[in-house]
């Protein structure tokens, strides 16, 4: 995967398998919010949400060049939407923040295959397409 933006603008993407997460992952690298919503979550939904919030914290993380330098929990994903559209290919809408910097990142996640995809940038960035 890759993503190009115009000069200037911070970006960051990631490709995550959609796989189990166990109960200590998501108490080690997840704040308190992201914990509630994923115990709001079905079981058929966990690993998918597990995994898309991952994704899009390690996409917020990139964007501010830390990657994993900085606590996972130094960003929160602040708003996604787990339905999934009925084409697994489709972008749907996500952001995040840093409550380091208090900059939120807006970008995009779809499914792909068994894996999820996002993409988190400021400025925002526009709907991705392939090149």
């Amino acid at each position: 995967m890759a993503a190009a933006l115009p000069a200037g603008a911070a970006l960051g993407c990631d490709l995550e398998l959609i796989e189990p997460r166990s109960r200590e992952f998501v108490q080690d690298f997840f704040t308190a919010g992201e914990r509630a919503r994923l115990e709001r979550s079905t079981a058929a939904d966990h690993p998918l949400l597990a995994n898309l919030l991952w994704s899009a914290k390690e996409s917020a993380l990139k964007a501010l060049r830390q990657g994993l330098r900085l606590d996972t929990r130094s960003v929160e994903v602040v708003a996604v939407r787990l339905a999934e559209p009925a084409d697994s290919g489709a972008w749907s809408p996500l952001s995040v923040r840093s409550h380091g910097t208090g900059d939120t990142f807006h970008g995009w996640w779809r499914r792909d295959g068994d894996c999820v995809v996002t993409l988190a940038a400021a400025p925002a960035p526009a709907l991705p397409f392939p090149l």
